[in-house]
């Protein structure tokens, strides 16, 4: 089928107008400098907590280094490093009211998003008129390069925490976001047997646990376990009880479903209706998924006593990477949204759906045609034996122009689901664009009604005599209203557009 073109439209740019928006930009578009920028403004974090404690999430990105003290870089990890290399500092300040073991993140378990930091605490006699004195220093913990230690700390003295990115260029579509998180560490109370915590008896599923802090765990009394494919340490356990109430299939989880931030985990199944201390019996071992994360399914039998066991493998402890949280679910078929269909051309379009495979391995597949028969399918693809809600996606040909129906459908070995049926359109339309409007930096905008979700192509040419460009898809707003935005369209007297559909 052959393209067909809109009418056309023809715009004029300027460069005086790119010019003075550069201008405006650099002067009034500027992002202000933290509150936290200095050592007046730190922020200060409860004294008694409650902990975990996360600070305000704060855009450091025109943060400076004004007021900052001397990298203590030979306390620590922060060997070797130089203040040279640091930018965009923020402050704290916590003065504990409880003597202890405190830890304190920029890792996987805060909000942070600048990939390389540096963090260090500091006394100091007067406040911020100084003098300063390095207590503790971290640049790697080993969570993605961000910064994090574990230090012991005394009640009723003043301590500045400086946070600072590794960073001096602006890459463009970098955030520079930075949270720190402050715990007070302590043994587990599902550390061992006695204290395993319960999984509700029915529920309601899926069921996510309380998320425990597993700085401080040991495997004192850990019954023995057969071992997981490659995975020989454990290390930092905690236990969790389940009785179900119905007999089936249910999965345990630490994926990526759940809040664990530990990186790689192993977790065990057990059964023993004698209590602790007494004889455990191994029911299923551990799976990993492909993060890492451990995944076991078990077939559990209604009024018998369970134990979860699940560990951390990292011989090392690392800030930012000690949080962990059990989702259970109990197996079902799948369940299956239809989503609507995209990327519509003449020749094809996308099919896409939700499905959560609910702890089986399942299969999924699309069906189509011009009414609710569904003349056509496609092949059926593998989803793992997980608990999370997946978007899938198919591309199909041989649809009918006009109206089509469509559905997805899963099925695993506890039953099939059929998606509600969506309907899409397609036609041969001829789009009419409205007058374009030009926008600061040289920029234009266009706006054009249409079939809802079917694909429009841009094509612009400064030259009617030159070869037109695809210059992208255009945006569906709603409602069949589609705009275009071109950027930076500086350089030439008039530009041309249409839009054709594929």
């Amino acid at each position: 089928m052959q393209p067909t073109p809109s009418p056309l439209v023809r715009t004029a740019t300027g460069i005086l107008a790119v010019v003075i928006f550069i201008a405006g930009l650099s002067s009034t578009d500027a992002s202000p400098a933290a509150t936290n920028d200095t050592c007046a403004g730190a922020m200060t974090v409860p004294a008694s907590g409650p902990f975990p404690h996360l600070t305000p999430i704060i855009d450091v990105s025109a943060a400076t280094t004004n007021d900052d003290p001397l990298l203590p870089d030979q306390l620590g990890d922060c060997g070797g490093v130089s203040g040279a290399n640091l930018s965009r500092s923020v402050w704290y300040k916590f003065t504990p009211t409880v003597s202890g073991a405190y830890a304190f993140s920029l890792g996987p378990d805060t909000s942070t998003t600048i990939s390389d930091t540096v963090l260090a605490i500091y006394t100091s006699p007067n406040g911020c008129a100084g003098p300063s004195t390095g207590f503790a220093c971290n640049d790697d913990s080993g969570a993605e390069n961000r910064s994090g230690l574990t230090t012991t700390l005394a009640s009723g003295t003043t301590y500045y925490i400086v946070v600072w990115s590794v960073f001096f260029d602006n890459p463009i579509g970098v955030i520079f976001d930075v949270q720190l998180r402050v715990t007070k560490p302590a043994v587990p109370a599902n550390n061992a047997c006695a204290g395993a915590l319960v999984i509700p008896a029915s529920g309601p599923f899926p069921y996510q646990t309380p998320t425990i802090d597993t700085t401080l765990a040991d495997e004192t009394g850990d019954p023995v376990e057969t071992g997981c494919a490659g995975i020989s340490t454990r290390v930092r356990s905690v236990w969790y009880k389940f009785s179900p109430t119905l007999s089936g299939l249910y999965v345990f989880s630490s994926g990526t479903e759940t809040a664990t931030t530990v990186d790689i985990t192993k977790m065990t199944l057990y059964r023993n209706n004698a209590g602790c201390g007494t004889e455990f019996v191994e029911i299923v071992n551990c799976s990993a998924t492909e993060v890492g994360r451990a995944v076991i399914t078990g077939n559990l039998v209604a009024g018998n006593n369970y134990y979860l066991l699940v560990w951390d493998t990292s011989p090392d402890h690392i800030i930012g990477e000690t949080s962990l949280q059990i989702r259970v679910v109990k197996a079902t078929a799948p369940t299956v949204t239809t989503l609507p269909a995209g990327s519509i051309t003449s020749t094809g379009a996308t099919l896409r759906a939700q499905i959560n495979p609910n702890g089986v391995q399942s299969r999924y597949w699309f069906e189509w045609g011009a009414t609710t028969n569904y003349t056509a399918i496609n092949t059926a693809r593998l989803l793992n034996a997980g608990t999370l809600l997946l978007t899938t996606n198919s591309a199909i040909v041989g649809f009918m122009s006009g109206t089509n129906h469509f559905r997805a459908v899963a099925t695993n070995s506890l039953g099939k689901t059929y998606g509600a049926d969506q309907m899409f359109y397609w036609v041969n339309n001829r789009p009419i664009l409205t007058s374009p409007v030009r926008q600061p930096g040289g920029n234009f905008q266009f706006r054009f009604s249409g079939i809802t979700s079917q694909l429009y192509v841009v094509q612009g040419s400064t030259n009617l005599a030159a070869a037109w460009a695809d210059l992208g898809p255009a945006t569906e707003l709603g409602a069949g209203t589609f705009e275009y935005i071109h950027i930076a369209t500086a350089g030439a007297r008039f530009r041309f557009y249409k839009v054709r559909v594929p």
